[in-house]
């Protein structure tokens, strides 16, 4: 096991990665950003700690393009770590305050990997912003299966206070309802500004304070409102009964929502930031919404054209012998074509081969 207070920046581990500086560091390990000076290209080293094998388990069993896998693995005397590759879109966070109807898009895969991880028997336990990445696409990973639990487990996760549902706080065993609600924290945080009960979260208000609807710019409509109040309610049982229940209703929303607004900001909505009480703490900048411009149709169009640019380079490449220096660009252009089909809604996939004909036509 590596010994992670050892570690500094431009220390080379693995005689290959040179460490730039640390991401974010937790009860199962600690993460890197680092340099691959074999294949000249950024990575993520995670330095696992002892026993923490809950990751390996689940990829095992559970294939989704939204689980962040490892390019990489290294087991070697002290050093034991995963190689990942770096998205630079950064936590999804950065789309606070954005329309409910972006942020919803963007979950949808989310949310589809979460329900195989149930069906394969496991629960993520530490779901939150933090923990889903975006691409250079704007698509969404979901990070840190190290902090996954068996359903039924009692092991403490160890997750976020303003994330854990109130049952957990109290002990009981993990389950498939503790993902749901930290879902509905999520979406709470992204449309409003700031988690529920932020910025003085305590056991009490989480078990007994109702908070108020979540709200943005535009407005969300009561349809929307009434399903993350579902997933945030304090008795399981009051709860969607399986994140597939919660990927239905959220597509049924997406699909009768008047007009696109995925990609629109409102008027001032950039500025706009979150009032907490009076009486609160102050606010850490860690909530502020988004202060950057919303993203434009042009970029948003040229998303699809650099997939289908990288989707074709996979094609051409993958017709040579792979050698070890390509293998973050590989494993990029891979997962970005297995994306496209993720981010598809349950419902729509049947039609993709006949999309890409009617495509292929137009062109």
């Amino acid at each position: 096991m590596t010994n992670r207070t050892a570690l500094a920046g431009g220390q080379v581990v693995a005689a290959r990665y040179e460490l730039t500086r640390p991401l974010a560091a937790g009860h199962d390990g600690a993460t890197w950003l680092a340099r691959d000076t074999h294949a000249d290209c950024d990575v993520v080293l995670r330095f696992r700690a002892g026993g923490d094998v809950a990751g390996e388990r689940i990829r095992a069993v559970v294939d989704h393009a939204t689980l962040l896998a490892p390019i990489a693995t290294h087991d070697a005397g002290d050093e034991s770590f995963d190689v990942f590759e770096y998205l630079p879109g950064g936590e999804i966070g950065r789309l606070r305050g954005r329309p409910w109807t972006l942020i919803a898009r963007r979950l949808l895969p989310v949310i589809e990997a979460l329900s195989q991880l149930h069906a394969a028997g496991w629960v993520h336990g530490d779901l939150k912003s933090a923990n889903v990445l975006l691409d250079g696409d704007g698509l969404p990973r979901l990070v840190d299966l190290g902090s996954a639990r068996r359903i039924g487990s009692t092991q403490p996760a160890g997750a976020s206070p303003y994330s854990t549902s109130p049952e957990r706080l109290d002990g009981a065993a993990a389950a498939v309802a503790d993902d749901i609600y930290a879902l509905g924290v999520l979406f709470y945080e992204l449309v409003s500004g700031h988690p529920p009960f932020y910025p003085d979260v305590t056991p009490a208000r989480v078990h007994d304070e109702i908070p108020p609807p979540v709200a943005g710019r535009p407005d969300p409509p009561e349809a929307f409102r009434a399903l993350v109040a579902r997933c945030l309610a304090k008795r399981p049982a009051d709860r969607p009964v399986s994140m597939r229940v919660v990927h239905e209703e959220l597509h049924l929303l997406l699909e009768t929502a008047p007009g696109d607004t995925a990609s629109i900001v409102a008027p001032g909505v950039a500025t706009w930031q979150p009032r907490p009480p009076a009486d609160a703490l102050p606010e850490q900048t860690q909530w502020h919404r988004t202060r950057g411009a919303a993203p434009s149709a042009k970029a948003l169009r040229s998303e699809g054209f650099r997939r289908g640019l990288l989707v074709g380079a996979l094609g051409w490449r993958l017709r040579r012998p792979a050698s070890p220096s390509s293998s973050c660009r590989v494993s990029s252009a891979r997962n970005r074509q297995h994306r496209d089909l993720q981010r598809l809604p349950w419902p729509r996939r049947r039609l993709r081969s006949r999309s890409r004909i009617s495509n292929a036509s137009r062109h």
